[in-house]
């Protein structure tokens, strides 16, 4: 028998204060000059989404049937564009989700390399990996060179995308999946800023910071 638990928190938000300590996260339209320049125009944008089982939308309430039974956030976010720039015209925004569960960044980099997924015409990558690699204790300068490594293949393709590397989120402490993740912060933060350019962006955004602060 497998035991479920959920945490549930209900709380007034408030702009000027911050009482849990939350390190906020900056925003950085700049990195996304490109891919926001289209949905200001109206123009039609396409969006790859690549990673492990949390890029496939595990544990998104409506996947595990649980209330609120929200979508997966890549779907969140599909709706949330459609609304703030196309009048909640969802058939402007392409979404591509070659995600499996299970995978590491070296299945990433070996599909990013031969395999058969589409990796031509795309405006926004977002690229998550790492809750695998880190319960494996995968080293942190061979994960970032994986992250590195699909970045760099995708952008032949794709060369005027604007990419995002989402951190993976902290496991339970006491479960199985707990390992070196918290080692996989920097290095690929570090490695956003090297491959974020002008005519391509590249930001890093570390969810592991916001779970664990959370939790």
């Amino acid at each position: 028998l497998t035991r479920t638990n959920h945490l549930c928190v209900t709380y007034a938000y408030k702009t000027d204060e911050n009482p849990l300590g939350f390190q906020t996260l900056e925003y950085a339209p700049g990195k996304f000059a490109r891919f926001l320049g289209k949905l200001e125009k109206g123009e039609p944008v396409k969006i790859l989404v690549f990673g492990d089982s949390i890029f496939t939308g595990a544990s998104a309430s409506s996947v595990v049937g649980f209330k609120p039974g929200l979508p997966a956030f890549f779907d969140l976010i599909k709706t949330e564009l459609a609304v703030r720039y196309y009048g909640g015209d969802e058939s402007k925004i392409t979404v591509v989700n070659p995600s499996v569960g299970g995978t590491v960044s070296s299945w990433g980099v070996e599909q990013t390399v031969s395999g058969a997924y589409d990796k031509s015409g795309y405006d926004l990558v977002m690229i998550g990996f790492g809750m695998n690699d880190g319960t494996l204790k995968v080293s942190p300068s061979e994960f970032t060179a994986n992250i590195k490594a699909i970045v760099e293949g995708i952008r032949e393709q794709s060369p005027d995308a604007d990419y995002l590397v989402v951190g993976s989120f902290t496991p339970n402490p006491k479960s199985e999946f707990f390992g070196i993740h918290a080692d996989y912060i920097q290095p690929p933060a570090a490695l956003s800023e090297e491959l974020n350019g002008e005519t391509s962006g590249c930001a890093y955004l570390s969810m592991h910071v916001m779970t664990t602060a959370l939790l």
